[in-house]
């Protein structure tokens, strides 16, 4: 038998639950309390909860203005970049011809990495040999000017520079 006004130990039960259940809510919540604050720079070693989640929605804002900064500036580089691709132009010449000695003279508009060393290996391709080489590179118009002379066999001038027209 039960005395009058102690709870039985059927309802002590659900009522432990419920504790237990509150408490490990709220170990839950100083985690996630402590990870904001871990996430969130410039707070104080000790703030208030209040002031972690101003604190975390204002760092939210700046990195949503951040990421639209980025984007706005990325989409100015993209459409600069094209308007560059439409511009790009390339100027061959063989200048003179000696014998097997070949003088070859080439613009790009813009140039990109790796031009010098594709435009090389065109020569080697033909198998001609490279006396000199001369890369000059401009800054003001965003121009490259190679100069090249090299032995070339027989025609091989007018096929190096039809493959080279190719850049």
């Amino acid at each position: 038998m039960h005395e009058k006004g102690s709870p039985s130990k059927s309802k002590q039960q659900p009522l432990h639950d419920v504790l237990h259940m509150e408490r490990n809510r709220r170990e839950k919540m100083i985690e996630f309390y402590s990870a904001l604050q871990s996430l969130v720079p410039n707070l104080l070693p000790k703030p208030t909860r209040t002031r972690i989640i101003d604190e975390t929605i204002s760092y939210i804002r700046s990195l949503e203005a951040r990421i639209a900064s980025l984007e706005a500036r990325k989409a100015t580089t993209i459409a600069t970049a094209m308007a560059i691709e439409v511009q790009r132009s390339t100027t061959v010449d063989v200048v003179a011809v000696s014998g097997n000695a070949s003088f070859f003279s080439m613009r790009f508009t813009p140039s990109r990495v790796g031009t010098v060393t594709e435009l090389l290996r065109v020569f080697e391709t033909h198998e001609a040999e490279v006396l000199c080489v001369t890369v000059v590179r401009n800054e003001g118009d965003a121009t490259t000017n190679v100069t090249v002379t090299a032995l070339v066999e027989n025609a091989g001038a007018e096929r190096i520079k039809r493959d080279l027209m190719k850049f």
